[in-house]
């Protein structure tokens, strides 16, 4: 039986116009439908099929102001030629990013230098340099083949380089050459020591298909075991550029598996997203024009590793109460009550939770621990948690404009400099099979 919920906006599957769209739920999942007055009707699964993430998700209100991060496609040149690659690299004519087009990304503070593959260009040491100099924090997302030069890998850190972001899919060998054409498994373990060694934070970004979604298990293991990595994003394969439709897994998929694993329930997820999209709309009431930070794009688990296991942020803190809290904050615009939320959180989030609750003390001992961190300014590596991300990428099949509508995540076309959500400007360069 089909259950109608909202009504929306998304493109034509064809002609990419755009179109009048509803979800709906049906047997267990969330569809998008949608008409073409030319094309007719295409129905396909939502970015976010599971009910339960769906839902939380429509209720969440983000906060209403321009994205704080931004991509920036240097180029799409590549020295590898995956059989997974959302950006098609290697076969998309779009011209390279110029060091004069910076001038106008500088009011996104944290910008992420993607691709293809950015380290194949001989000025990007140069081009971070710059973007520090402006003020902003330059992230570099790479599969790791020049990382494995530890030399140049500091210069770019000297340069002003945060952190990297590292393609990394799977621990077998054999998959990894399904993925990326060559066993790249050395080159990715040399390139994260080389990071740890000069202690340059990772960020791992996994694609999930049907061929390694039961090898996160030891990929987990592995992750766990290794501080200096403190983002893991998985990611569906995104339906754009080079890709197999076979090897697809959903959202719903990656989120059962990675919730075993952990041994954490979906509700953690769902909190947890919903509180940094409340701290988020708390912190630009008390600073009225900050950019959004955080959107419905993205389910988020902040995770404290113990045993081999994650202590989601949920069982630390009472993440249900504090977010009604912030809610009820920002909906009445209350300075009294954010005072009153301060009272509440000292008094029964800290001093409390200290005496009844042993996963408070740990996190306490590893925020000791990691103090020299604080001291040196390095934030991501004095930060105790592992973030576990699950992102999704839409394609003309299954957009939802009223997701998009509050991304938190632009890029910039280096055709005409205009900008737009991520996604939809990936639409617009990389030609869809």
């Amino acid at each position: 039986m089909m259950k109608y919920l909202h009504k929306t906006r998304s493109f034509c599957d064809i002609c990419s116009m755009e179109v009048s769209a509803y979800t709906f739920e049906k047997r267990g999942k969330i569809f998008i439908k949608k008409k073409c007055p030319v094309h007719g009707k295409f129905q396909e699964e939502h970015m976010w099929d599971d009910p339960d993430i769906y839902r939380s998700f429509m209720k969440l209100k983000t906060v209403q102001a321009p994205p704080a991060h931004l991509a920036i496609v240097l180029t799409y040149k590549c020295n590898l030629n995956c059989s997974v690659c959302f950006a098609n690299a290697n076969e998309v004519a779009v011209r390279d990013f110029e060091m004069e087009d910076l001038e106008k990304t500088k009011d996104y503070k944290l910008v992420f230098l993607t691709g293809g593959e950015p380290t194949v260009l001989e000025n990007l040491p140069q081009i971070i340099e710059t973007m520090k100099a402006n003020g902003q924090k330059p992230v570099v997302l790479s599969n790791g083949i020049k990382l494995t030069n530890i030399d140049y890998l500091q210069k770019l850190k000297k340069a002003g380089l945060r952190y990297v972001r590292l393609q990394f899919d799977t621990l077998k060998s054999e998959d990894i050459k399904y993925f990326r054409g060559k066993n790249l498994l050395k080159t990715k373990l040399r390139a994260i020591r080389n990071m740890e060694k000069i202690g340059l934070p990772i960020s791992l970004c996994v694609v999930v298909i049907k061929r390694n979604i039961k090898d996160l298990k030891s990929l987990f293991r592995f992750i766990l075991k290794h501080p200096t990595i403190k983002v893991v994003s998985l990611n569906p394969m995104r339906r754009a550029g080079r890709f197999d439709e076979n090897d697809f897994v959903s959202a719903s998929m990656i989120i059962r598996e990675v919730s075993e694993i952990l041994d954490i329930k979906k509700k953690y997820w769902i909190e947890t997203t919903r509180f940094l999209i409340n701290l988020d709309k708390l912190l630009s009431f008390r600073k009225p024009g900050k950019r959004k930070l955080f959107c419905r794009c993205n389910l988020k688990c902040q995770v404290l590793p113990f045993k081999g296991k994650g202590i989601p942020l949920g069982k630390i803190f009472n993440l249900k109460k504090i977010n009604l809290k912030i809610e009820e904050i920002c909906l009445r615009r209350s300075r009294i009550k954010l005072y009153f939320f301060y009272g509440y959180f000292i008094f029964r989030e800290v001093m409390i939770n200290f005496l009844v609750n042993k996963y408070f003390r740990l996190l306490i001992f590893r925020i000791i621990k990691n103090l020299p961190y604080l001291i040196k300014k390095e934030f991501m590596l004095f930060n105790p948690f592992y973030s576990f991300h699950i992102s999704v990428y839409p394609v003309k099949r299954n957009l939802d404009l009223d997701f998009v509508k509050d991304c938190n995540f632009h890029s910039i076309s280096s055709q005409d400099m205009s900008f737009s959500p991520a996604c939809i400007q990936r639409m617009d360069e990389v030609t869809e099979d």
